[in-house]
């Protein structure tokens, strides 16, 4: 059985792991469930929607697939700088799993999207 978190009024204080859940707006349910009963998200796309998504649902307890054409992050705002020679194209990307590394509920992987199927739920 799953639950949802509310905020506890202003009057209750949080405690630190009460905060994370009110502030990712999680499901919890029981450490002992199977990862694969998880709740399983799929990312598409390692932009900076799609890395900041995997990281605020680092402390969930879901399941999270990151697909990207690339395997790595391009910082773009700085990218006029290395069309001007001011930074090194390494200066401004990272691979995408070692941006993720330490978080023990995300897969990275390398792929393009051909489409989606809802009523099946799955990603092709």
């Amino acid at each position: 059985m799953t639950t949802v978190v509310d905020k506890p009024s202003a009057a209750e204080p949080m405690t630190g792991e009460e905060k994370k859940d009110a502030q990712v707006g999680e499901l919890t349910r029981p450490r002992n469930v199977p990862q694969h009963r998880r709740p399983h998200i799929v990312i598409i796309g390692g932009g900076f929607a799609g890395i900041s998504a995997a990281k605020t649902l680092r402390h969930a307890d879901v399941r999270i697939t990151v697909i990207d054409r690339t395997n790595h992050f391009v910082f773009q705002p700085l990218l006029y700088q290395v069309a001007t020679a001011a930074l090194a194209p390494s200066d401004i990307t990272a691979p995408i799993r070692a941006i993720l590394r330490n978080q023990k509920n995300t897969e990275v992987l390398l792929g393009e999207v051909q489409r989606i199927d809802p009523d099946r739920k799955v990603v092709v």
